[in-house]
């Protein structure tokens, strides 16, 4: 049914595999005996036919040479479009004059029970890497942000001068284990979260400003009404279009 479908482009196929066999049947080539321009006519249809047959094939091959070249396109352009919010925030970082005490990290809510970190910068190179590919929703600061819509914390303790005083305090303040804690390359000292969402409704993704610092070196008025600016809604239309979420799949 398919090659009947397509019959335009597998007619020139069919009859250079039909014409000699046809012409090997005896009483067909009989036939074709007793009156020569048949054969002429046989002769030029199959010609036609291989022609026909010869320019498919190559239109075929050039068809998949352009499936190919977009596919090849695309990956790129998906790639530089899932890099947007990651380039987005080190702006933003580097407009509020951060620096290598300090982080930013945007984290999208998947499935209403995780955290997946979509863009991640910071000056300092060990606190840029990323960490785990996702985060319980109801955990840490990015889960008190996602219940309460900003979270403002300073003047936590010095990890380096008590770390059983600061390990007791965040898990207290932020319903994370102190195992937990433990493991994280950041015991930050001030935390800025706010809640991103969508066209104003859809609650979509956390952003998280943290530093080793115990007070800011931003005003956070100032920082709340760049997100909530034009600066925020293009940022949050970048996460929305993450796909695939993160760098978890």
């Amino acid at each position: 049914m398919k090659v009947l479908k397509n019959w335009k482009e597998t007619w020139g196929s069919l009859v250079v595999i039909l014409i000699p066999f046809l012409t090997s049947i005896e009483y067909i080539k009989n036939i074709i005996d007793s009156y020569k321009i048949i054969w002429i006519v046989i002769l030029g249809f199959f010609v036609w036919a291989w022609i026909q047959t010869n320019k498919n094939f190559k239109s075929k091959n050039n068809l998949e040479e352009q499936i190919q070249s977009l596919s090849e396109k695309s990956n790129v352009l998906k790639s530089n479009f899932d890099a947007i919010p990651e380039n987005m925030i080190k702006n933003l970082f580097k407009y509020f004059q951060l620096g290598n005490s300090d982080r930013i990290t945007v984290y999208r809510v998947k499935d209403s029970e995780w955290f997946i970190p979509v863009g991640r910068f910071s000056d300092n190179p060990n606190f840029k890497k990323n960490g785990r590919t996702k985060y319980p929703i109801n955990e840490g600061y990015i889960g008190k942000c996602w219940s309460n819509e900003e979270v403002i914390e300073r003047g936590l303790p010095n990890f380096n001068k008590g770390h059983t005083r600061y390990l007791e305090q965040v898990s207290k303040k932020s319903n994370i284990s102190e195992e937990t804690l433990k493991t994280l390359e950041m015991k930050s000292r001030s935390f800025y979260c706010k809640r991103l969402a969508f066209n104003g409704d859809e609650a979509l993704a956390v952003i998280v400003i943290e530093s080793l610092n115990p007070n800011f070196s931003f005003n956070t008025d100032e920082l709340k009404g760049y997100l909530d600016g034009p600066f925020g809604i293009a940022l949050v239309d970048a996460i929305k279009n993450n796909l695939p979420i993160g760098k978890e799949e």
